[in-house]
């Protein structure tokens, strides 16, 4: 681990970058992957409602699995992530873009899920994404999300599969915290481990939070 004292705009081109070159590396740990997780989510929703998968990657397991039965929209920052998003789910629409920058109408979700992503974005710039995922969903609309559990300011780690990857992430109350100001309830909350189909992989403690647009 070793700390980030670039810009903002640096760290995202890390994220971006590094998610491109190890994009089939990265895809081979998720495919095969539990979407039990999932039921959370849709277990509130109607069939065919409009999803928007923040931070989709490749789109397996996640978008795949919602895409028989929702319509699902993913945003990737990563160009490669997208390019086999497109490729292996055929019934969603994928956006390569920066969360941070992309719009959607207000209102426009009736849920969201964002596995994972939340904390490769600069954490004093969370909160700004947050509102927006606010905006985007409609009332009494349902969130999904994991998040970090320690208090850790940007960092990097030189082997993500081969490549340095950037983190950045408040702890799991501050978090909480900052989805109720902006206009998240929350419902639910239980661990989750490091999402991928391998054993061989160090374990990881992050929580999975239910959310409720108020």
């Amino acid at each position: 681990m070793k700390k980030f004292q670039g810009q903002a705009r640096e760290a995202l081109e890390i994220v971006a970058s590094s998610y491109d070159k190890v994009a089939e590396a990265y895809l081979d740990a998720r495919i095969g992957g539990s979407t039990a997780i999932l039921k959370n989510l849709v277990e509130r929703l109607k069939p065919g409602s409009l999803i928007l998968d923040a931070g989709c990657g490749s789109g397996l397991p996640i978008a795949q699995k919602l895409a028989k039965e929702y319509k699902v929209v993913g945003v990737d920052i990563s160009a490669r992530q997208i390019d086999l998003a497109r490729s292996k789910v055929s019934h969603a629409d994928f956006i390569h873009g920066d969360l941070l920058e992309v719009t959607f109408p207000e209102g426009y979700f009736d849920g969201i899920v964002m596995l994972y992503a939340l904390f490769h974005i600069p954490r004093e710039d969370q909160e700004a994404l947050i509102h927006s995922l606010r905006r985007w969903i409609k009332l009494g609309g349902s969130l999904l999300a994991t998040i970090a559990v320690a208090d850790e300011p940007d960092y990097t780690e030189e082997d993500f599969f081969g490549s340095p990857m950037y983190w950045s992430n408040y702890s799991k109350e501050e978090t909480i915290r900052t989805f109720d100001r902006c206009g998240f309830k929350l419902i639910k909350e239980i661990r989750a481990g490091h999402g991928y189909n391998r054993q061989d992989l160090p374990s990881e403690n992050h929580s999975l939070v239910l959310m409720e647009a108020q």
